[in-house]
């Protein structure tokens, strides 16, 4: 059944999810980091902070990021 006081605003899928991978580096030395993922696109290591990584996964599903635009957004977070 249609409720209609849900608003479409207020409707966010869940597009992006987080990712943990374990790496080797140039110590060659292991670390567990976490990346985010969609169906058929995932950018890795992005943070050593699952929360980090968290944080950022929610804001893209809660503004409905275009997955276009998520190499520029886990970039530009990575900057600041």
């Amino acid at each position: 059944m249609y409720d209609s006081s849900i608003k479409f605003s207020e409707v966010h899928y869940k597009v992006y999810w987080v990712i943990k991978d374990v790496y080797m580096n140039e110590d060659n030395c292991k670390y567990v980091s976490y990346g985010i993922a969609t169906d058929d696109y995932s950018i890795g290591d992005v943070s050593t902070v699952q929360e980090y990584v968290e944080e950022l996964v929610h804001l893209c599903n809660k503004y409905n990021l275009s997955k276009e635009h998520l190499a520029d957004v886990v970039e530009d977070s990575i900057i600041e």
